[in-house]
């Protein structure tokens, strides 16, 4: 992502969009993601990709996936504290779903998996902060 002179976001130099799925629009100047080669374009598509078996299996939307997210970090471990910021009233009562519907063994199993390929994927790409990586001759 590139700071335009507006200082408004755009994912990419030769502003290519990023994929549907994904939604920059909160992503502003001075943001850390910024220096996250996670959070560039090509990256970004990867992201989606990698998702996409999570969301043929929970369901297509953000919210699907943010359910899943917060079930599988809660089921992680005996003791598990999940921080999650809100910003609208409604997030709190979709991201209190999270509770209703415990994941199985197999859907553990599966998201434990999908998240791993997906980490790998992006730890190929190289060093997450771009600041840190040396330039290419």
């Amino acid at each position: 992502m590139i700071c335009t002179e507006s200082g408004k976001t755009s994912p990419s130099p030769d502003g290519r969009p990023p994929p549907p799925s994904l939604d920059l629009s909160r992503v502003g100047c001075g943001d850390h993601r910024q220096r996250k080669r996670w959070y560039t374009l090509d990256a970004l598509a990867v992201v989606d990709r990698r998702l996409a078996p999570l969301r043929e299996r929970f369901g297509p939307s953000n919210r699907d996936l943010v359910r899943v997210a917060l079930a599988y970090s809660l089921q992680s471990a005996d003791n598990t504290a999940v921080l999650v910021g809100f910003t609208a009233p409604d997030q709190v009562r979709e991201n209190l779903t999270a509770l209703d519907t415990p994941l199985s063994v197999d859907d553990l199993s599966f998201v434990r998996a999908t998240l791993g390929q997906l980490q790998q994927d992006l730890d190929a790409a190289g060093d997450v902060f771009l600041d840190e990586t040396p330039p290419h001759a």
